[in-house]
C-alpha cells in the first residue's frame, strides 16, 4: 500500500510539473504573441503618421511653389511696368533733345 501511495504522489506530482511546464510554455507563447501584436500596431501607427507627415510636407512644398510662382508673377508684371515707364521716359528724353537742339540752349550745349 505504502508503495501505492508513493507512486501515486509521484504521478500527482508529475502531473503537478507538466501542468506548470504546460503553463509556464502558453504564458511564454501569450507574450511572444501579444509582443508580435504590439510591434505590428506600433509599426502601422508609425506608417500611418509617416503617410501624414509625408502629406504634410507636400502641402506645404505645394504652397512654397504657389507662392514663388506668384511672387514671379508679380515680378514679372512689375518689370513690365518699369519696362514700359522707361520706355516712356527715354521718349520724353528724345522729345526734350530735339525740343533744346532747335533753340538757343541747344546752341549753348553744343
Amino acid at each position: 500500500m505504502r508503495s501505492e501511495l508513493i507512486s501515486e504522489i509521484f504521478s500527482v506530482e508529475e502531473q503537478a510539473e507538466k501542468i506548470v511546464s504546460d503553463a509556464q510554455k502558453k504564458a511564454h507563447s501569450l507574450i511572444i504573441a501579444a509582443q508580435q501584436k504590439g510591434e505590428q500596431h506600433l509599426s502601422e501607427a508609425v506608417e500611418k503618421e509617416r503617410a501624414k507627415r509625408d502629406t504634410k510636407i507636400q502641402k506645404r512644398q505645394q504652397e512654397s511653389r504657389d507662392t514663388i510662382d506668384k511672387v514671379k508673377k508679380e515680378i514679372e508684371r512689375k518689370e513690365s511696368e518699369d519696362s514700359e515707364l522707361v520706355s516712356c521716359a527715354h521718349d520724353i528724353a528724345l522729345d526734350v533733345v530735339k525740343l533744346l537742339s532747335t533753340t538757343k540752349i541747344g546752341d549753348r550745349l553744343l
